[in-house]
């Protein structure tokens, strides 16, 4: 079976996997919820705050011509590169929860970081660990320092 396609189908299993168990989570979770007389869903700092989620801006934003997790490149010298650069990343305990999950996406040896980090220090050192990943011809930073996106 050709490599691509391996790859594509273990993702989509993946994929499905992790929406199934993702359901039965919230589905035991609002049973019990429902069983105590509690409300089903806790409420989110956000709700607390009386402020909406509302992502509909940046999604607008990103439909064009932004680069997403969708285009990181398969081949060895690209997810070589992505993997080098969030081990670095994730092995980092002084970084937000948010920093440890930007996005970072290579293709053609090209990486591109996105998403909301804490403070201008985590962006620095998200930065210069992918600029010092081997193979690595540009960083194209898309972070955003966001301070109200800490944990």
């Amino acid at each position: 079976m050709d490599d691509r396609l391996h790859r594509g189908l273990l993702a989509l299993v993946l994929g499905v996997a992790l929406v199934g168990a993702s359901a039965v989570a919230a589905w035991t979770a609002d049973e019990q919820g429902a069983a105590a007389g509690a409300a089903t869903a806790p409420a989110s700092d956000a709700d607390d705050a009386g402020v909406e989620a509302d992502n509909t801006g940046r999604n607008v934003r990103d439909r064009a011509d932004t680069v997403t997790p969708m285009d990181q490149g398969n081949d060895a010298g690209d997810l070589a590169i992505t993997q080098h650069i969030r081990k670095s990343v994730v092995n980092n305990d002084s970084l937000s929860t948010n920093a440890q999950n930007v996005k970072i996406i290579t293709v053609d040896g090209v990486v591109t970081l996105r998403g909301p980090v804490t403070t201008a220090e985590e962006k620095a050192f998200i930065v210069a660990a992918a600029k010092s990943a081997p193979q690595v011809k540009r960083v194209d930073d898309q972070l955003e320092v966001d301070a109200d996106a800490g944990e």
